[in-house]
């Protein structure tokens, strides 16, 4: 499990006077080239700007690191309260205070989430806390201390067990559905009821990926019709569309889909499924879960090994032309990413 990980929300400011005030961005005067950047909050230890610049536009998300976790500037991650020099005013509240164990380990249910807990642990009068999550599809079973199945646990938190980390349903909105409300940046997509339409200089990116440690489990699904194609293969959905090093490919052709997944060492895990130059919208799924990359378009699929974790990217996940690929020119449907399996992996029908 990756303790690390960063599970970002977008903060929506309001003005409420009768005319509309400019809102600061505390990402302006950043000095970097296209692509992304972070900052700390100097207000609070646990909370970041993630910064993108696009020529002379500059974009700031403010994320909050998981529970427990304080942002770490020299680094790029959230880490242990104790690895970092922060001396903002606010504080991340610790769930474990107020236990009464004696020096030692003890372990608590996360009230919000039935797959997490925490571990608890006492030193004197000093008590720190640490957020786990329990494996995909287990929950946490505070009677015998253990991930258990979800039929042996009585929970009643409001949260699953694995939800996507963004969902866009291209409703007649680019608004996520994932419940995090995840910040969606456009550059002439339309959304119409039924599908979102793509073509030549028309791009979407959410920016929350960029930088994300993905470990060794990742889902990405949608629904697309290629209307269009080109000589060379057109990018659906990558992390490749910053001048940093992408690890996220699935392209396509006007009769296959490509899945490329570059792990941590740098190797390329290359799957592809063939599918009938039909018009009409096709299913597709790539999942990575522990030592095993499994591609699916409709009910054809194609199976591998993998090793290592997915390669951290600065980047964003795109949907359109990046750098080496015609733009995808087409219709896009249910866009679906999850960091945790939503579904067991069958590996053979």
């Amino acid at each position: 499990m990756n303790l690390f990980a960063l599970f970002a929300f977008v903060v929506g400011v309001t003005v409420t006077t009768g005319q509309r005030a400019p809102v600061p961005n505390p990402c302006d005067g950043r000095g970097d080239n296209d692509g992304v950047g972070y900052m700390p909050d100097e207000t609070d230890c646990a909370r970041f700007y993630q910064c993108q610049r696009h020529g002379t536009t500059v974009s700031s998300h403010h994320l909050t690191c998981p529970s427990g976790l304080y942002w770490n500037q020299a680094i790029l991650v959230c880490d242990w309260p104790a690895n970092v020099q922060c001396t903002a005013g606010s504080v991340v509240p610790n769930p474990c205070d107020g236990r009464g164990d004696n020096d030692g380990v003890g372990y608590m249910p996360d009230e919000t989430d039935c797959a997490r807990f925490y571990q608890c642990e006492r030193h004197g009068t000093t008590v720190s806390s640490h957020h786990f999550t329990c494996p995909s599809g287990l929950y946490w079973n505070q009677a015998i201390l253990f991930c258990d199945w979800p039929a042996n646990v009585q929970c009643t938190a409001g949260s699953v067990v694995c939800k996507p980390d963004l969902y866009l349903p291209f409703n007649g909105t680019l608004q996520d559905y994932s419940g995090d409300n995840v910040a969606v940046e456009t550059l002439g997509v339309s959304s119409l009821v039924k599908f979102g339409i793509f073509s030549s200089k028309i791009q979407l990116s959410i920016p929350s990926f960029s930088n994300m440690d993905f470990g060794n489990v990742l889902v990405i699904s949608f629904l697309f019709n290629q209307l269009h194609a080109t000589s060379n293969a057109q990018s659906i959905v990558t992390n490749a569309g910053c001048q940093n090093t992408a690890s996220i490919y699935i392209t396509t052709t006007n009769s296959t889909v490509s899945f490329r997944v570059i792990n941590d060492g740098g190797v390329s895990h290359d799957l592809s499924v063939n599918y009938p130059d039909i018009n009409a919208l096709k299913s597709v799924k790539l999942t990575v879960n522990d030592n095993m990359m499994k591609a699916e378009v409709n009910s054809d699929y194609d199976i591998g090994m993998f090793s290592g974790n997915i390669r951290r990217s600065q980047c964003a996940i795109y949907v359109g032309p990046v750098n080496g690929y015609d733009a995808f020119d087409g219709q896009l449907k249910a866009l679906k990413v999850s960091t945790c399996l939503t579904t067991p992996l069958v590996l053979y029908d």
